[in-house]
């Protein structure tokens, strides 16, 4: 299994695939796809994720500003997209995610101007912007 996931808000990762058939309902509520590779196409079944809290695509060089659109309408709490080659046409996405409580875009490519409008946009989000 390559990257990480957690179910029901467990406290642990599950570390084996045998975990996600356990035979309970899973709510996929954790997902660390840290330095993986996730394309475009991939990125289009995280919108089916409807308890989605915490998702860390930092270190990810295919993510695009159009992949993050895709995020818009999911519960996610917890983004990090640090270290990646996002742009300022992801602002208007990223401020769409209205339960957002912390957001890091470190090492991206957006501009100062944008990271000002992410943090005023999202006054309620800790915004990691350097």
């Amino acid at each position: 299994m390559s990257g990480k996931l957690r179910v029901n808000d467990s406290d642990s990762w599950v570390d084996s695939d045998s975990q996600l058939h356990g035979g309970q309902e899973m709510r996929l509520t954790d997902v660390d796809l840290s330095d993986s590779t996730v394309t475009p196409v991939g990125m289009q079944h995280f919108s089916n994720l409807k308890h989605l809290k915490r998702l860390d695509l930092s270190g990810n060089s295919y993510l695009t500003d159009d992949s993050i659109a895709r995020l818009v309408d999911s519960p996610l709490q917890v983004l990090n997209v640090s270290n990646t080659p996002l742009t300022d046409k992801c602002v208007s996405s990223l401020t769409s995610m209205s339960a957002l409580q912390e957001l890091d875009v470190r090492e991206t490519k957006l501009s100062v101007n944008a990271r000002s409008r992410l943090q005023a946009a999202l006054p309620k989000c800790q915004v990691h912007i350097s």
